[in-house]
């Protein structure tokens, strides 16, 4: 079976993989190389590094191991002196790291290694842009590359702060509306595009699965999106407060730079600075042929983080889990009151989750819909062919995640239509049990009525017309066997009915169709 697969050129764009995207990620120590510098020149300083760790921090347990970008060191200015930036700018900083930062990611011209460097307040990166004039002088010259130019690096400014002043002053150097920083201030809980076409730049509003510690088992490391979250409390019964609320990113995307700001540490930040380090770094030899690097520009940055985002939202294995759970949980036999409303809890509960995920991933078509009309191929956003690969697999892989949420909510439905029918059917067949059980006791009831009435009568001394020793005497026994006759009618059917109650011991109710 191996030897008749189709073996496709080097320089063919590889599809992404998303569901096994985030178990194929390289843990256990990992340091990702911005240092601009090709090949591992600083083992060194990563025994050191680990050395130092390790007392500090203690031994961290095995199910969770950070990744750590190194980052670029300072360089000679030009004039013999090095730049101020040894005491601040850490060589080291792990990925899940809450605290405040502003990292400029760039790659240099002429194919080489892509480099970071480490701030942590908008004086120092501002400074350092201001010596490398990275600003362009004008607004005018930040303007799309023609299609025949070559491609040109882009420059990367990740910030995490919780500071509006820190983002003002970044984002006032750039021509941005009031708009859009106001929503970089106060992020949305959901996803959003917004065109500014005037100023040429993009916004995007992307949710991103937060970090959260992991139970220590021996399972898959894989990191959990909130979806998968949600559908794990559902079928658990815990509250909505287990599962963490995603991590809102503003994504502002021009030609030439591309800004994310968020408050907290991502997981899909990680996976997109490995997936740029496998695919705009030269990790070979020579000798051994390999597919083109890709040269790390904005569109091509924004296009791998989105779908990345749409990869990490949920795979199929985590529906069929819920659903085989959800039917165990159906298809049994319900000994008390208290299972049948866990049932209906956690039904409730799972259809709301993927009510949730349906809306979720509406937005996320209508946002790579938009960019993909044809209308949008003279934008700067799509004028790459990699980009408008990234983005057809990651809408071709939205639509197929939508046909099986839908079919997984259609599944769903019919497992409460049949847990209500069942029900239903058990009360109806309850409830026939009691009426036919009453309907017997009138009809026995009806049968006794005139044998009580003779009774009474023989109590009230009212004369019967068989009375031998009345005055005058009746002699005629016609009358007497009539009424006996009824009498020994009525203990007759009296007895048939006692027969039929005391001797039929199921009561079942069937469908007309039976």
């Amino acid at each position: 079976m191996k030897s008749r697969q189709r073996r496709a050129p080097l320089s063919e764009g590889v599809a992404f993989s998303y569901e096994l995207f985030g178990s194929v990620d390289i843990k256990n120590e990992e340091f990702l190389n911005f240092t601009g510098e090709k090949g591992p020149r600083h083992n060194s300083e990563i025994t050191e590094f680990l050395r130092n760790k390790s007392f500090a921090h203690g031994r961290e347990p095995v199910a969770r191991q950070p990744s750590y970008l190194q980052f670029q060191q300072a360089v000679d200015v030009g004039n013999g002196a090095a730049e101020e930036s040894g005491a601040w700018n850490n060589s080291f900083v792990s990925l899940e790291d809450a605290a405040q930062h502003v990292w400029f990611i760039s790659q240099r011209s002429g194919g080489a290694m892509p480099f970071a460097r480490n701030f942590t307040t908008a004086d120092r990166f501002l400074k350092y842009a201001e010596e490398h004039s990275l600003f362009p002088t004008e607004p005018q010259e930040a303007e799309a590359e023609a299609p025949n130019e070559p491609l040109t690096a882009a420059k990367w400014l990740d910030i995490q702060t919780t500071n509006k002043a820190l983002i003002t002053e970044l984002l006032t150097q750039f021509p941005v509306s009031e708009e859009t920083l106001n929503n970089c201030h106060y992020l949305d809980g959901m996803d959003a595009l917004s065109a500014h076409s005037a100023l040429g730049y993009f916004f995007f509003n992307l949710m991103c699965t937060p970090i959260v510690p992991e139970e220590e088992t021996g399972r898959s490391r894989q990191t959990k999106s909130v979806i998968q979250r949600s559908l794990e409390a559902a079928m658990e019964d815990k509250p909505r407060s287990f599962v963490p609320a995603a991590v809102p990113v503003a994504v502002i995307v021009f030609p030439r730079w591309i800004i994310t700001v968020h408050e907290k540490p991502f997981h899909e930040l990680g996976d997109l600075l490995k997936f740029l380090h496998i695919n705009c770094s030269d990790h070979g030899s020579s000798a051994t042929p390999r597919r083109r690097r890709q040269v790390m520009t904005a569109p091509f940055i924004f296009s791998s983080l989105f779908q990345i985002v749409v990869g990490h939202q949920l795979d199929t294995v985590s529906l069929t889990t819920a659903l085989d759970r959800m039917g165990d949980y159906v298809f049994k036999v319900e000994e008390n009151a208290k299972e049948r409303e866990e049932v209906i809890k956690r039904i409730t509960n799972v259809r709301r989750s993927f009510a949730e995920c349906a809306a979720e991933l509406t937005r996320r078509e209508h946002i790579v819909s938009i960019l993909l009309q044809p209308h949008m191929m003279n934008s700067f956003l799509t004028q790459e062919r990699v980009v408008c690969q990234q983005l057809e697999s990651a809408r071709a892989h939205l639509l197929r995640l939508s046909k099986d949420v839908g079919d997984s909510r259609d599944t769903v439905v019919v497992t409460s239509w049949y847990h209500n029918a069942t029900r239903t059917w058990k009360i109806i067949c309850r409830g026939n049990k009691a009426t036919r059980q009453m309907l017997l006791l009138m009809e026995i009831m009806n049968i006794i009525y005139p044998v009580v009435a003779f009774q009474m009568l023989y109590t009230m001394n009212v004369p019967v017309p068989f009375d031998s020793g009345g005055d005058p005497p009746v002699t005629n026994l016609y009358a007497f066997f009539v009424v006996m006759g009824i009498i020994l009618l009525y203990l007759l059917l009296c007895t048939r009915a006692g027969y039929a109650f005391f001797k039929r011991k199921r009561w079942s109710t069937r469908l007309l169709a039976e």
